[in-house]
């Protein structure tokens, strides 16, 4: 839902789908949209389309940064990988590779879980 918000606040949008869009702070609709939620409903408003069409690539933007910036993290972790099992998997257990593991290991997860569920 957030990123519908997103969408609207950077895009310009005609002002019929806008009127369609407002949801006031309770989250219901207004009077109006709901005296006209029958009359004015067209699934193939070509207004529609072109927002379904925007976000959709807003979305994609954002699939293709995310896969950038894990390539990055996937360069620099073959880069450093030498240092990191010299300083950390070579030493005996202690709180700096409990701490090293900690943050390393998670995030690489999550990473690889999220580009696996991004791209189908």
């Amino acid at each position: 839902m957030l990123a519908v918000w997103v969408a609207l606040l950077l895009s310009p949008l005609p002002p019929s789908l806008l009127a369609r869009l407002e949801w006031d702070c309770s989250g219901r609709r207004s009077k109006e949209q709901r005296r006209n939620r029958h009359t004015n409903y067209d699934p193939m408003d070509p207004a529609r389309l072109a927002f379904i069409l925007k976000l959709a690539d807003s979305f994609m933007v954002c699939r293709y940064a995310n896969t950038a910036g894990a390539t990055a993290w996937f360069y620099d972790y073959l880069l450093t990988f030498q240092k990191e099992y010299q300083y950390i998997w070579k030493k005996k257990w202690g709180l700096v590779k409990i701490l090293y593991l900690l943050v390393r290991l998670p995030c690489s997860l999550v990473m690889l879980l999220y580009l696996m569920l991004s791209f189908p």
